[in-house]
């Protein structure tokens, strides 16, 4: 069949719905999520969908494609997973326009967001709602759906682990049920917690839900502390990503980071040219395999709560002694709701998550925790 007869096969087949499917691309695999407009102009969310999906609106012609927004530039890290794409496009069957600029726009960026939440990075998702939610809350609905999988971490991570004084009265007046900020203006706080609310609260309440006094838990008898306590007692096992505070005190970035950057600099000029990079290829490979120790230091005098974050010794790697350094801390406030949650572990599950530059610091080191 020609691609002219296809497509009008298609037409004939889906009058009222035109398909769009936003495309993530990182070095190793290919992710697609499927949207559907309908002729009323109403935009739904299909979900994750297969390269060769059995549906005539995500298999048949591409109409027209589009490069997306990845909301950052792979150059703002010194190193980046595999598994966190950085490459986005749309392609959209059966209409020749996108029908409005609002659409445009949210459809552009959501590829990004998506693929923070299939990659597990908490704090990359409220970074990257942050920087677009205005956009994002054009379509609350389809935002809070794809949001939910990782809204109760991404909270965490926005604001224990890295904000706290700014973002606290905002979440205690949404527990309260007292925020008057408009739908259209809601940033992290709002909107994680909003679509996090299933599983902070589920309908199904054990006795572990209820007070002293018989009294079942809800927002307004709550505090967010106790809120996120109470959620990671539950769980056994929660992946959070949280950014380091106090790495210019300690010797990982100093020592092991300038000493990698430093060796693989004239490499990476020569990759640049030739486009071999061998030399990229055998760092990602020590970033992802890197020894990472996530410990509680209940002996620290200056905080019984601090969770300290030790990294794989590079430069004495290097030399041939093994071993790991610190590299920073949980931020006091984070620390200080995991120990309570977790009072009897001193040791959690821990890797490296991303390395920001010495260019754009506040993104730092992050690393994922198991707690």
């Amino acid at each position: 069949m020609s691609h002219k007869s296809m497509y009008t096969v298609l037409m004939k087949t889906n009058k009222t719905e035109t398909g769009i499917v936003v495309a993530a691309k990182s070095k190793q695999s290919e992710y697609r999520w499927a949207f559907v407009r309908s002729i009323t102009g109403q935009l739904d969310y299909k979900g994750k969908v297969e390269q060769n999906e059995d549906s005539p609106l995500f298999s048949g012609p591409v109409t027209f494609a589009l490069d997306a927004s990845p909301f950052f530039s792979a150059s703002w890290y010194t190193w980046l997973p595999d598994t966190i794409p950085s490459r986005f496009s749309i392609e959209v069957r059966g209409e020749n326009n996108m029908p409005d600029s609002d659409m445009f726009a949210y459809l552009t960026h959501i590829g990004a967001l998506l693929g923070a939440v299939e990659s597990g990075d908490s704090l990359l998702a409220a970074e990257i709602f942050n920087r677009r939610d205005m956009v994002f809350m054009k379509f609350p609905p389809l935002t809070m759906t794809i949001l939910e999988p990782i809204a109760v971490e991404g909270l965490f991570s926005w604001v224990w682990a890295r904000f706290y004084s700014e973002e606290i009265e905002a979440l205690a007046h949404m527990m309260a049920g007292k925020n008057v900020t408009p739908q259209s203006e809601w940033g992290v706080v709002e909107a994680f917690y909003t679509a996090g609310k299933d599983r902070l609260y589920p309908s199904q309440l054990e006795p572990e839900d209820f007070d002293t006094k018989g009294n079942s838990i809800s927002p307004c008898n709550e505090t967010p502390e106790q809120m996120m306590i109470r959620y990671f007692k539950k769980h056994r096992q929660t992946k959070l990503t949280v950014g380091l505070v106090g790495t210019e005190f300690n010797s990982w970035s100093q020592n092991s980071l300038n000493y990698i950057i430093q060796r693989v600099t004239k490499e990476e000029t020569r990759n640049l040219v030739i486009n071999e990079p061998t030399s990229q290829n055998l760092r990602d490979k020590l970033f992802s395999d890197m020894a990472v120790s996530v410990q509680a230091e209940p002996y620290n005098v200056h905080d019984k709560n601090a969770v300290a974050i030790y990294l794989e010794d590079l430069a004495g790697r290097a030399s041939g002694n093994y071993g790991t350094v610190r590299a920073g801390y949980l931020r006091r406030y984070g620390a200080a709701l995991v120990r309570n949650a977790k009072p009897h572990r001193y040791n959690f599950n821990g890797k490296l998550s991303r390395i920001g530059n010495s260019i754009d610091g506040r993104l730092g080191i992050v690393v994922e925790m198991v707690i």
